[in-house]
This record gives structure tokens, C-alpha cells and sequence, in this order.
């Protein structure tokens, strides 16, 4: 033996041959009494959320910090944060440093891409809906819909673009621009005659500074050309050329005067409303940077005046200085100097929130009015219907509360929907696309919180004027759900007296949706569904058909009987069965059928319809499988325990057929969430007392779905369960009934648990089944559960390299189970032919030829055969099975049953020395046979009678774990201390001994 650990070892081994172990008796009841530890109820749970010192929070929104409440600047803003210790990293920012950022790559690409330039100006009054409100609560947003108009309108050519392209960049970089030498020499002069400059610029004439090109532009290169303009608008501005920043504006908004390519217009408008957006707010941060009074009260230091200032109605117009006024005039002057009627009312409305500086709130509703007014100049309707577009999205923003402007907006609207029958340009049918983003928006925001009276004014106005069904249309999707369905005869009325500009079926979808959002009275319920469906049910496109019934069939699961629903899937069914339409349309009746199931759960009833399970034979292939999962789900969550026959065949075979659904290629996430909806569905089948009948569920189950490892496993606890169930129903004393029901349930989790692959979840079955045998008094049984879970311990390094991770990582699982199964040999009663250590002996066979990863791992394993046969040598054991007699009751008072145990605890020992030996020469040896001294130490101390010979052993290995010099030192001054505890004389005497060294 190598090094000193070794030699300290061979020394404790000559003292063997003179120590002979003779375990303690112990009180078990007594030592549980005294060592328990009093009992605290606990006021705090120990995880519960602490307050974290103060962090700094960035806020990496629009450009700019935003300040908490009562903070008037920008900036970082400093908050006391409650950092919860167990949160997603990923959702937070450094706890470490307490500053919540944005980390995310793509997020800051995202960030980066938006905050290149100046963020276009967007008011949000104060109770208006933000973006941090729930998405049910916040209804149409401008953002939502510029993606659905760019998504929808598309330039599949080229469109002419009037390209102004300035001398500078004509001449190259090298040559300044006239606007920008003027730009700086007016730098240096007075006031007046930089005014006169800049307004002699705006009033030349374009192409005394300009040329023009005209291109043919794709999509993405027209997107790009504005963009360009953006950026040059903001390069202008930063370089103190504002007249030359308003004529990029001015040249922008005339682009939407080219209504050529009628189809890519709407979009066409958001990109330049875009730019626009960007000089507004360019112009008003000029104004608001201006906007700087004195406050006495802090010595006349200046004060800026804070951005939301200016959405509070109590706004003070007297905090506004004289200098930010005068700008403001200004640049209302500049805009108003405009010749031409489209640039001016585009650029106007993009700087309409500049009134603010002028009149405060007073004066909007009068401004509002009056943009409303010129709209009517512009002749194009295309083109007048987006401008109003644009200035309702800015007067929402300015001015919430003013309703007067949109009504009058939407009845100038009216107007122009007559083009829409007359022979002309983007009018007739095909133009209803064209303005229907412009007329949705519109009547949005007029819809938005609107009265019922403001509802009945609109139907009103569209009776008397207008009978198209893309207004219409607008008309039930804008408004609140209880205006609507409060005139619901009324609106099915009209909806079937609207012309053919917008499929019927669209009208109804938009109807059927606010049904679903707040149901009509309710004695209408019935009369308004029947006068819809003498509509509907005339539809002849399946595809129509099914959209509307998907949208209604909300309406009808929550409002009427299962009756009424089993009239719509027979209708239904008559509709798609045609020429096999239901294949166009399945995920739709997917749909369907899930918002029913989701809505009832009396499955009985459900099943009992005439129309539900035709509606799931019309499933094949995946859209079978997906129904399958669908209906599995919703029936494991919903249904309450059950024992109809009905809804047991019936789900029986849906989970059947996901499970036949699954081979060799499905994915292992896919076959566990299969996996977990069959055993949440074995789980609500329960026949109560009829034990009987529920082992042949369990059986039929075992036989259907045997591909499923982790569903044959439940079936095993499942059964197990069943037998235990079983013994509470008999109070422990069988019947021959019960008995041989019971071994029936031993037989079929013998015969089952073979069929499972993973070795240590065999282990834990097989071992769960003798305990279950042991509990109803079935020994033999019992017993042939543990050898074959010991024969199996063998098989479980094979095939794995025990240098591997994933070997020691079965070696730590194998160990745990050794912990549960050797605790359990306690009270397994010994062989009457083969003896008493009948089944400990084979254990100890098995694992001494076990291949382990290293010794200390094999050293844990004899410490608790150690534990083992020292509770076999007390006279009473720690615990029992009633009516089970264990080796304390059959052995223990015999002498050589004592003296076979002390022979197998020195046996055990010399081979714990061995190993300890052997372990220093392994990697990081010295520690671990420091730990295993310790340990052993703890063990004689506690479990063997201390006299001359062990108290020797105890003081050598104690000195050996102290020259390791690798033990935890608290560790082994709690083992002194425990020592010193102990009561009686021997330990005295060795604590004194054990102080000393």
C-alpha cells in the first residue's frame, strides 16, 4: 500500500483481527422522542419575494428613457425593484447589477433599426388605450393595421416616381448645395434677414435648385427611395436647414397625388405618412425645446417643460415663453404658404399637435373642422378618402374627446362612395378593396367608446344615403359589440337588403363575431339565429358556409341547448358532405368541433349528439390525429371521473388511434404528450368498487396501447393502486375473493413490467410491486418481485462505458434505489428453507461483481448493507407491516441468527477497510478516504458498542479523516460534538480521547 492514508489503513487492519463488532441495542421510539426537533410554524414562506435594494430601470421604448410618475426629465429612472431570485434570466435584465436592459440580439437589431432616426411623433392622451393594455382591450391599434395594408396592398410592376434629385448631388460631395450656403450664412445674420432667407428659399421656384427625373420604381425600391428621404430629412434638420427639411416633406406629400397604380395607393400613404410623421415631430421638439419659463420658487433657474405637460387639459398656456410661440407661428406660416392643396393638407395635419403651443386644447375642435372642410377640395376620391384617413388617425391622437370632425369626416365620406357604381377610374366592385382600409379607420375611431345615439345617428345616415355592404360591413366590426347586437333584427335586415359589393357571408362573419362578444337580448337569441341561417344555410360555397359557422358557433354553444347545436352540425354536415367539400375545409370543422367539446363537459351528452361523431368521421389521416388530440385534451381536463360505458369506448378509441397514429419516425416530445393524454385519460375512468371491471379496463389498455413506455408504466402504479384500494376495502384481511383479485393485479404487473425498456424504471416497478405484495400479505409473491429486481441490478452497467457521464449518472439513480430497497429488506421476512439472509445474501453477490465507476462509490454501498444488518441485530426493528412477520418476530431472539448477523457486519467491515485502503490511489483519493473515515466513524459511534477494541478503531479512523486534511471541518466538529452527547461512560472516555488527539 502507497502513501500514508494507506499506511494508517494496514495499521487499522492488523487492530481487526483483535475487534470484534458487536452492534448497540437501540431504542427506536426512545431516540425518535429525543432527537426530534420542535416543530416552528413557518410566518414567511423561505422563497417568498424579498425588496431588492434600488435599481436603475433603462427603458429602451421610443428614442427616449421614459420618467416614472412625478419625474419631469428624461433619463435613466431609478425605482425600488423586487428581483425575484427563481425568474426567467431570460425575461429580466442583470440581477447582479440591478439594471433591467435589453440583451436580446435580435431585439437590440430591432431597436436599432427603429431608433436611427427620430421616432415619428405619436400622442397618447392620457385613459387612452396604451400598448402595455391587454390585446382584448385595445381593439384596432394604428400599428396593426399599417402592417395589414402593407401586407395587402402590393406593387407587382413598376410605378413612375417623380425623383427630385438637388444639385449637390448632381455635382458630388464636394460640392455644397445653394439651400445649405445659405443655410450657414444665415447662421451668422440677424434674425429678420434670416427669416426673409427662408422664405425667399420656400417661395423659389423647384427647379431653380432641382431637376427632375422621372423612374420606374419597384416596390422595394420606391420603400427605399423614401427612406432615403427620410434620412435626408433628418440630415437637413440636424444640419440647421429647416426650409430645406420642409421642402423634402412638401415633395413627399405631392407623391400621393399619383394615383396610377391604384392597387399599391394604400400603401403607398403609409410609407409617406411615415416621413411626414418624422418632420412633425422634428418641428414640435424644435417648438418644445423652446418652450422654457423661469420658476421663481427655485431662484429663476430654468425649467423645461415636460412632454406630458401638454396632454393634460388643465394645460397652462401662460407656461408657454414668447420665442416658442413666435417659432410656432412660424412654422404654421411656412406650411400655410404652400400653393398647392395636397402638400399643404398633408403637411398641416403632420404639425396639427404644433396648435398645442397656441391655443392649448381649446381651439382643436375648430382646427379639426376645418381640415375636415378642406378635404372636400381634393378631387381624386381615392385620394380624399386616405387623407381623411390621416387626419382622423392625427385628430385622435390631438384631440380624443372631439367627436364632431368625424362625423362630419364619415359624411363627406358618403359622397364619395357613389363613384364607387359609375364607370370611372378605381371605381365599381373592384374598388371596395382600394377604400376599405381608409373607411375601417375611419369609422373606427368613431366607433371607439361612441354612445348608442352616435351608433343609431350612423345607421341613420346609412339608410338615407348609401346601401353599400363595404360600409356596412365597417359599420357592425367598428362599434361596440352591445350597440350592435341591441339592433340586431335591425341589422340582419339590412345585411340582407346590402348590395353584392362584399360576400354576404363577410357581413354575417362580422355580425356573428360581436353576437359572440354580447349576446342580444335574450329573447331575441332565437328569432335573430333563425334569420340568419335563412340566409346562410342558402350559401352554396362549403368555404363560405364553414366561415360562418365557425364565427357563430361561439354564439351558439353559450346561449343554447346542446338541441339547437345539433341542428347546426346536421346542417352543417349536409354542407360539406357534397362532393367531399369537408377536404377544403377540414381545419375549419377542426375548429368547430374544438370550441364545442371546449364548451360542454357532460361528454355524454356530447357523444349523444346525431351530428358530432358523423362531424369526426369526416377526419382522416393528420386532421383525424390532430382531432383526436384535440378531443382527448379537452375530455381529460374537463370530464369529472366516470364509468359510462359510452364515453369509455368511445374516448377509448380516440386515444387508439393517436397511439396507432405514432412509428418508429414520430418524435420523442410527440410520443410523451401522446403518452401524457392516455394516462390522463385511464385516469378518469373509475367503476368505484367494482375492482373487477376496472383491472379489465387496465388489461384491455395494456393491450392497446403497449408501444407507449411511459403509459405501461402507469399502468403498473395504476394496478398497484387497484390492489391497495382493494386492501383498504377489506381492511387488510382478505377474503379468497379478494385475494386472488389481488394476485391477479401482482400478475399482471409481473407480466407488464418486463415490457418496459429503461432498466431502473424497471427497478422501481419491480420493487413497487413487492411492497404492494408484501403490504397484502403475499410473501411468495413478494419475493419474486425482488430477485427479479436483484437479478436485474446486474444488467444495468451494461452496454455504458462506467468512465462515461451518462453511466454515473445511472450509478447515482442506481443508489438512490438501493436507499429504498435495502430500507424495505428490513421488514421482508426470511426464507424458511433458505434462511433469513435468503435475499440480502444474492443482493450482496450482485453488487460485489457490479462494476462500479470508482471505490468510494462501492464504499456507499456497503455503508448502507452496514445500516442494513445492524437493524437486523435489534430485537425490535424501526418499523413493520401489520400483520406481516418480519426476521425481529421469526430470528431474533435466536443465537445463531445474532451471531450470523455480527459475522456478515465484520465481514462487511474488513471489505469497507479494503476499499478505504484501495481509494487513495484512485483520483482525489486522499479526500475521499478522509470522508469515508469520517463516516465509518459516525457509524461505529452510533451503531456498535463502544468498548476497548472499537473505541480504538474509532479514535484511528477519526485520526485518519483529521490527516486527510480534506473533510469538511464543520463536519467533523459536529461528530464530536455528538459524541460528547452521548450518554454513558465508554463514550466519555472516548470523547476525552478524541479531544486529546
Amino acid at each position: 500500500l502507497i502513501g500514508s492514508g494507506g499506511v494508517w489503513v494496514w495499521g487499522v487492519l492488523k487492530e481487526m483481527a483483535e475487534f470484534n463488532w458487536i452492534p448497540r441495542p437501540r431504542d427506536y421510539t426512545s431516540e425518535g422522542s429525543r432527537y426530534a426537533r420542535e416543530l416552528l410554524v413557518a410566518h414567511k414562506h423561505p422563497l417568498q419575494r424579498k425588496e431588492a435594494p434600488s435599481a436603475t430601470v433603462i427603458v429602451r421604448g421610443k428614442g427616449k428613457t421614459r420618467p416614472e410618475k412625478g419625474d419631469k426629465g428624461g433619463g435613466s429612472v431609478t425605482s425600488a425593484v423586487a428581483i425575484d431570485p427563481l425568474s426567467d434570466p431570460l425575461s429580466s435584465g442583470s440581477q447582479l447589477t440591478g439594471t433591467s436592459v435589453i440583451d436580446d440580439p435580435l431585439s437590440a437589431a430591432s431597436m436599432a433599426s427603429t431608433t436611427s432616426g427620430p421616432v415619428p411623433l405619436s400622442f397618447v392622451p392620457k385613459g387612452e388605450d396604451t400598448e402595455d393594455a391587454p390585446v382584448g382591450e385595445r381593439g384596432l391599434t394604428w400599428d396593426a393595421m399599417r402592417v395589414e395594408i402593407l401586407s395587402n396592398y402590393t406593387l407587382t410592376g413598376t410605378i413612375s416616381v417623380t425623383q427630385w434629385v438637388t444639385k449637390a448631388t448632381i455635382e458630388g460631395p464636394g460640392v455644397s448645395s445653394t439651400s445649405s450656403g445659405r443655410g450657414k450664412a444665415a447662421q451668422g445674420s440677424k434674425p429678420v434677414d434670416r427669416t426673409k432667407s427662408r422664405m425667399a428659399q420656400l417661395d423659389e421656384s423647384p427647379d431653380d435648385e432641382r431637376e427632375k427625373q422621372v423612374q420606374q420604381m419597384t416596390q422595394e425600391q420606391y420603400t427605399s427611395h423614401l427612406r432615403f428621404l427620410n434620412q435626408e430629412l433628418i440630415a437637413a434638420w440636424d444640419s440647421d436647414e429647416r426650409v430645406q427639411a420642409l421642402k423634402i416633406a412638401i415633395q413627399c406629400a405631392k407623391m400621393l397625388g399619383d394615383v396610377s397604380v391604384p392597387q399599391f395607393y394604400p400603401s403607398a400613404v403609409v410609407l409617406v405618412t411615415d416621413t411626414l410623421e418624422t418632420f412633425g415631430k422634428l418641428v414640435y421638439d424644435r417648438i418644445r425645446q423652446k418652450g422654457v419659463v423661469y420658476d421663481p420658487v427655485v431662484g429663476g433657474l430654468p425649467k423645461t417643460i415636460s412632454s406630458d405637460a401638454f396632454f393634460d387639459e388643465a394645460f397652462d398656456l401662460s407656461s408657454i415663453s414668447a420665442e416658442a410661440r413666435e417659432t410656432c407661428t412660424n412654422w404654421l406660416y411656412k406650411v400655410a404658404s404652400i400653393r398647392e392643396l395636397l402638400p399643404r393638407f398633408f403637411v398641416e395635419v403632420a404639425v396639427v399637435a404644433c396648435y398645442r403651443f397656441l391655443y392649448g386644447q381649446s381651439k382643436f375642435a375648430n382646427i379639426l373642422m376645418r381640415l375636415a372642410q378642406t378635404a372636400r377640395g381634393l378631387g381624386d376620391p381615392l385620394v380624399a378618402a386616405y387623407a381623411r384617413m390621416y387626419l382622423v388617425r392625427k385628430g385622435i391622437e390631438v384631440a380624443p374627446a372631439e367627436r364632431s370632425y368625424l362625423l362630419t369626416t364619415f359624411s363627406d365620406c358618403f359622397s364619395l362612395f357613389h363613384h364607387l357604381s359609375k364607370p370611372q377610374d378605381h371605381s365599381g366592385p373592384e374598388a371596395f378593396n382600394l377604400y376599405s382600409p381608409a373607411l375601417e379607420w375611419i369609422l373606427y375611431c368613431i366607433g371607439k367608446k361612441s354612445t348608442k345615439e352616435s351608433f343609431n345617428e350612423i345607421i341613420q345616415s346609412y339608410k338615407d344615403s348609401i346601401n353599400l355592404a363595404v360600409v356596412l360591413r365597417h359599420i357592425i366590426s367598428s362599434f361596440e359589440a352591445e350597440h350592435v347586437t341591441a339592433n340586431a333584427l335591425a341589422i340582419v335586415q339590412l345585411i340582407k337588403e346590402s348590395d353584392e359589393s362584399v360576400p354576404r357571408a363577410d357581413l354575417f362573419i362580422a355580425f356573428g363575431e360581436k353576437l359572440g362578444q354580447c349576446p342580444p337580448p335574450k329573447e331575441q337569441r332565437l328569432q335573430v339565429l333563425n334569420e340568419v341561417w335563412k340566409v346562410v344555410s342558402k350559401l352554396e360555397d362549403p368555404e363560405q358556409y364553414t366561415r360562418v359557422v365557425e364565427v357563430y358557433i361561439d354564439f351558439v354553444v353559450r346561449h343554447f341547448s346542446m338541441r339547437e347545436v345539433n341542428v347546426l352540425l346536421k346542417d352543417l354536415l349536409k354542407h360539406v358532405t357534397v362532393n367531399k367539400a369537408f377536404e377544403r375545409v377540414i381545419s375549419r370543422l377542426q375548429n368547430i368541433m374544438e370550441r364545442i367539446v371546449r364548451e360542454y363537459s357532460d361528454f355524454g351528452a356530447i357523444l349523444g349528439m346525431d351530428g358530432f361523431m358523423p362531424l369526426m368521421d369526416l377526419f382522416q389521416s393528420d386532421s383525424k390525429y390532430g382531432a383526436c388530440k384535440i378531443l382527448l385534451d379537452v375530455f381529460t381536463k374537463n370530464q369529472a371521473p366516470t364509468d359510462d360505458l359510452v364515453i369509455i369506448h368511445t374516448m377509448f378509441d380516440i386515444a387508439r388511434s393517436l397511439h396507432d397514429a405514432l412509428d418508429s419516425l414520430s418524435f420523442e416530445d410527440e410520443r410523451r404528450q401522446v403518452s401524457r393524454l392516455i394516462c390522463k385519460y385511464m385516469e378518469k375512468i373509475d367503476f368505484g368498487k367494482d375492482v373487477e371491471q376496472q383491472l379489465n379496463f387496465y388489461r384491455e389498455c395494456r393491450e392497446a396501447f403497449s408501444n407507449l413506455e411511459h403509459v405501461q408504466d402507469r399502468l403498473v402504479h395504476a394496478v398497484s393502486a387497484l390492489a391497495m384500494k382493494t386492501h383498504r376495502l377489506v381492511g387488510g384481511r382478505h377474503t379468497k375473493r379478494t385475494a386472488v383479485f389481488v394476485k391477479a393485479c401482482l400478475a399482471f404487473c409481473h407480466i407488464t413490467i418486463p415490457s418496459i425498456e429503461s432498466i431502473l424504471l424497471r427497478l422501481h416497478l419491480f420493487l413497487l410491486g413487492g411492497q404492494v405484495a408484501l403490504v397484502n400479505g403475499m410473501v411468495t409473491q413478494c419475493e419474486a418481485f425482488l430477485k427479479a429486481a436483484i437479478t436485474l441490478i446486474a444488467d444495468a452497467a451494461q452496454g455504458t462505458d462506467p468512465s462515461s457521464a451518462a453511466f454515473r449518472n445511472r450509478e447515482e439513480t442506481l443508489l438512490t434505489f438501493l436507499d429504498s430497497f435495502v430500507s424495505f429488506l428490513i421488514v421482508v421476512p426470511g426464507h424458511p428453507e433458505q434462511g433469513p439472509f435468503y435475499l440480502v445474501n444474492g443482493l450482496i453477490n450482485v453488487l460485489e461483481e457490479y462494476t462500479w465507476s470508482a471505490s468510494d462509490v462501492k464504499l456507499r454501498v456497503y455503508f448502507k448493507l452496514l445500516h442494513l444488518f445492524s437493524t437486523y441485530y435489534q430485537m425490535k426493528f424501526p418499523y413493520s407491516i401489520p400483520l406481516v412477520d418480519s426476521n425481529d418476530t421469526l430470528y431474533g431472539s435466536t443465537d445463531t441468527y445474532r451471531t450470523e448477523v455480527r459475522t456478515i457486519l465484520n465481514r462487511l467491515l474488513e471489505e469497507i477497510l479494503v476499499l478505504m485502503a484501495k481509494v487513495v490511489e484512485e483520483k482525489d483519493g486522499k479526500r475521499k478516504q478522509g470522508m469515508a473515515a469520517l463516516d465509518l466513524f459516525n457509524f461505529l459511534i452510533t451503531s456498535a458498542e463502544i468498548n476497548a477494541s472499537s473505541a480504538k478503531l474509532a479514535v484511528n479512523l477519526f485520526l485518519l479523516s483529521r490527516k486527510s486534511g480534506a473533510v469538511d471541518s464543520a463536519y467533523a466538529k459536529h461528530s464530536l460534538h455528538h459524541v460528547k452527547n452521548l450518554a454513558g461512560a465508554s463514550y466519555q472516555e472516548l470523547y476525552r480521547k478524541l479531544a486529546s488527539v
